[in-house]
């Protein structure tokens, strides 16, 4: 075997052995360059009811969210055999909230005020012409917010040679992106005041996984999974949360409007 050949046989082992980074930079650029809707759609069964009283949205803070997505290589191995390559690695994504087309605060607010439609309080943002006495005050913390995804790269590169030993005459490559293992986290605080007393406090912490994998041979497919499959899951979650607190709420302002008469 010429030594050129030779040569060419270890330079393409080494060049699959630093794929990896290239591929997460790659996934990188692709995933920023994708923006994902969030989604929602309300399974709670009910029908409007006449409001009782209402609740003034005071202070809702900002989500404590990622601002850019990021992709970060977690381990890589290859097994490097000179005719047959394979290499595997495996990278953890982490959403920006940059990447959405919709920030997730105002996301957030748009689920609460649907889930809260259909109980007997009224949610707002102004308090108008009320009497701050009459009224109650929530204030809204969130102190995490996030939604990852795995994604495992492997390629498999066979090569071998004609019967004249010439390079490059056998040359199979093949690509393969899985994308699976997303998980979302919405942890907050929420407080209640009627007047200058706290009557409701309570730490909300809410965990997704849709527990579905997807593959496909392309990069840019790959990323566009995983962006989608992130912003999903982050929509799931949040319905789970706003569905649970709006039920609290209601319960709530029911118990306390009746001890008042």
């Amino acid at each position: 075997m010429k030594l050129k050949n030779v040569c060419l046989i270890v330079l393409c082992a080494i060049l699959c052995l630093f794929h990896g980074c290239t591929t997460s930079k790659g996934l990188q650029k692709s995933m920023r360059n994708c923006a994902p809707g969030f989604g929602y759609e309300m399974r709670s069964s009910g029908f409007p009811q006449p409001a009782i009283a209402t609740i003034v949205l005071q202070d809702v803070g900002a989500a404590n969210m990622d601002y850019v997505t990021v992709v970060k290589k977690k381990n890589q191995y290859l097994i490097p055999l000179i005719f047959y390559n394979y290499s595997h690695s495996k990278f953890h994504a982490t959403l920006g909230e940059q990447s959405m087309q919709t920030p997730f605060r105002n996301f957030f607010l748009e689920a609460l005020y649907s889930e809260c439609e259909r109980f007997s309080f009224e949610l707002t943002q102004e308090i108008g012409e009320k009497d701050p006495e009459s009224v109650y005050f929530m204030n809204i913390r969130f102190n995490n917010v996030n939604s990852q995804s795995q994604i495992t790269y492997a390629e498999t590169v066979i090569l071998w040679f004609g019967d004249d030993l010439k390079f490059g005459e056998g040359f199979l490559q093949n690509n393969k992106y899985q994308v699976g293992n997303t998980k979302s986290k919405i942890v907050m605080e929420v407080d209640v005041f009627k007047g200058a007393k706290c009557i409701f406090h309570k730490n909300y912490d809410i965990a997704f996984n849709p527990g579905r994998k997807r593959t496909t041979g392309d990069i840019d497919a790959a990323a566009a999974m995983a962006m989608n499959m992130m912003a999903e899951s982050l929509s799931e979650a949040t319905r789970e949360i706003t569905e649970n607190l709006a039920q609290e709420l209601n319960f709530l302002i029911i118990g306390s409007e009746r001890a008042q008469k």
